[in-house]
């Protein structure tokens, strides 16, 4: 586990924490480091940890913007009942990250709140890899945030933690649909008396999972034509990026097609259910348009 408490000098200030756009990130940095990263850090999922920041460079990409406003509404709202509810720190553990994305949400809706709320705050990264613990852990020095990280498999991790929130988004698209009811529960467990579980899942069908492979492909061939014309400058030429595409081999476990079948899974961890939200938008695929579904819920710790 690494710890960064910040107090690290920038040559130009970072974007302000509270903008509702950025939320504080730095998209091209984060591609361009990624890369290095990856080299040093990822094994089978290279393609994927460098693919995913240049998607959210890509017009009409909306991967984590697709439900940020209501997932970073969701947790200013828990975070302010909990902050103004006791004196000690606010314990924001994060299951799984691509990027900067999902820190810089919870950061941003705590941000929101005050500093002083952001202050009594420490966030927690979790991830199977280290190249998005890294962009996390510099997110978390340019805005002064204090950042743990942890390379961890969810599945198999046996380390005791102690949340205030945890926020689970898109995590179960790469774990064995068996391990769900488990690593659910075993997340809940991590709830401190009334903690709560952001989970946010893409709503998807058969005609959405070949839409999203044809998407893939469609994505890299775009970013790779902005890299040869100059418009997208990463560190690393077309060629390079392209090979990582071409052995891209990270799986992604067909999801949950339903709320109902959402409810499925937190009655078999008998996960109590406090809110649910669907968030749908249209969605450029290539030439065409598609409308997504994505279920917001805030749970709690399992009854027994």
């Amino acid at each position: 586990m690494t710890k960064t408490s910040t107090n690290g000098e920038l040559s130009e200030p970072p974007p302000y924490l509270t903008d509702p756009v950025s939320c504080g990130e730095d998209l091209l940095f984060n591609l361009r480091a990624v890369s290095g990263l990856a080299d040093k850090y990822c094994g089978s999922c290279d393609g994927y940890h460098v693919l995913y920041p240049a998607k959210r460079l890509m017009p009409f990409a909306m991967i984590v913007e697709l439900d940020r406003k209501e997932v970073a509404a969701t947790i200013g709202k828990l975070a302010g009942e909990r902050l103004a509810s006791t004196q000690s720190t606010f314990e924001v553990v994060i299951a799984g990250a691509a990027d900067t994305g999902l820190l810089a949400t919870a950061a941003h809706s705590i941000a929101l709140i005050g500093a002083a709320a952001l202050s009594r705050s420490r966030f927690t990264v979790l991830d199977r890899c280290r190249t998005p613990l890294e962009l996390c852990r510099h997110f978390g020095q340019r805005h002064g945030l204090t950042v743990e990280t942890d390379a961890v498999d969810i599945i198999t991790d046996r380390t005791s933690r102690s949340a205030d929130l945890v926020i689970v988004h898109s995590l179960f698209r790469f774990l064995p649909r068996e391990t769900h009811v488990n690593v659910l529960r075993k997340i809940g467990r991590w709830l401190r008396p009334q903690g709560r579980i952001v989970f946010s899942n893409k709503l998807e069908d058969k005609v959405e999972t070949r839409a999203f492979e044809t998407n893939q492909r469609d994505f890299g061939e775009d970013i790779l034509r902005r890299i040869r014309d100059g418009h997208l400058r990463i560190g690393e030429s077309a060629e390079a990026f392209n090979a990582r595409l071409i052995h891209r081999s990270i799986e992604q476990i067909a999801g949950y097609d339903s709320l109902r079948s959402l409810q499925a899974l937190f009655d078999l961890a008998q996960m109590p259910v406090f809110a649910t939200q669907i968030v749908r938008d249209k969605v450029r695929r290539s030439a065409r348009m598609i409308m997504r579904h994505r279920a917001i819920v805030v749970l709690g710790a399992p009854r027994s």
